[in-house]
């Protein structure tokens, strides 16, 4: 028996798709476009072996290059498609060909796909992504896949995720290779790898045993001791402020009551001085009696 399995991967580069966002994030409309690149398939052959008979599996990897993004609403052209998702022919034509005639040497170039931009709404594509996705596969040439690349654009991304993740459960997932600036096209294929074997071997290789550096350890706990008698002595030091703190406050609470109890003392020892004062007062003499008797008589 034999079966034929076709398997997608879309590489990209960062700056596209960051052009991508910037347009979804500069307008508050809904946005869509057609997404140009190259495809490229590799056949490969899979036997499987069994005790009774051998099972043959012919495995197509295509690649798609997405190259560029055109935005579907531009002034000269109008709306790709229509409200009921047909999408016209010419307008499609005529956003390839402006590419074309920037750059003649991406003759090959082609629609390899829709890409659409939303505000606070899932990536689901909705019945008029679907109705341009087959009017547009209708009027392409051959048997080629397209792709639907759907941006949500969220202030509140965060408290949505898991709806988003949740209604995308239902698409078709495709791996997406974003590229840097630094890295060749060619060189990206060939070296390609499949994104679900990536978790495993960042496990295996986390996982292989690493010499063990015995001067960094030693110098680490250093270190760390260090830092421990620092943190000690800096707790310490608090310790004493507080100390001194209460020390301050009781002392000047004191300090207030002695101000208040010296003020009463004088007061009294006023008193008693004058009264000790009239008490030692010389009694009158004799002719001062007199005196005063002859002025009575």
């Amino acid at each position: 028996s034999a079966a034929i399995m076709l398997k997608m991967i879309v590489s990209s580069s960062g700056v596209l798709i960051a052009a991508l966002v910037h347009e979804a994030m500069s307008t508050r409309e809904e946005s869509h476009g057609l997404l140009l690149g190259v495809s490229r398939r590799r056949p490969q052959r899979i036997v499987l072996r069994d005790d009774d008979k051998d099972e043959k599996e012919s495995e197509i990897i295509e690649t798609r290059l997405l190259s560029y993004a055109l935005a579907g609403s531009l002034r000269e052209y109008g709306n790709l498609y229509e409200a009921s998702g047909k999408v016209d022919k010419k307008k499609a034509h005529a956003l390839v060909q402006l590419v074309v005639e920037v750059d003649p040497a991406d003759g090959d170039i082609c629609i390899v796909g829709l890409w659409t931009a939303r505000h606070n709404i899932s990536p689901t594509p909705s019945m008029r992504d679907v109705a341009a996705y087959n009017s547009l596969y209708a009027q392409l040439e051959g048997d080629q896949r397209l792709i639907i690349l759907s941006i949500t654009v969220d202030t509140h991304c965060q408290a949505h995720y898991r709806c988003v993740e949740r209604s995308g459960r239902t698409l078709v997932h495709v791996p997406l290779a974003v590229r840097t600036l630094s890295h060749s096209s060619q060189k990206n294929y060939e070296a390609f790898e499949d994104p679900s074997s990536w978790h495993s071997k960042e496990e295996q290789r986390l996982g292989e045993e690493q010499p063990i550096d015995n001067g960094l350890i030693l110098t680490f706990r250093n270190h760390r001791q260090a830092l421990d008698g620092i943190l000690s002595q800096i707790d310490a030091v608090n310790s004493e402020e507080i100390a001194l703190g209460a020390e301050i406050a009781q002392l000047e609470l004191e300090l207030g009551q002695g101000v208040g109890t010296s003020q009463v003392v004088e007061e009294v020892q006023a008193t008693v001085q004058d009264q000790q004062e009239k008490e030692e007062e010389p009694p009158p003499s004799y002719e001062d009696l007199a005196s005063t008797t002859s002025v009575l008589h």
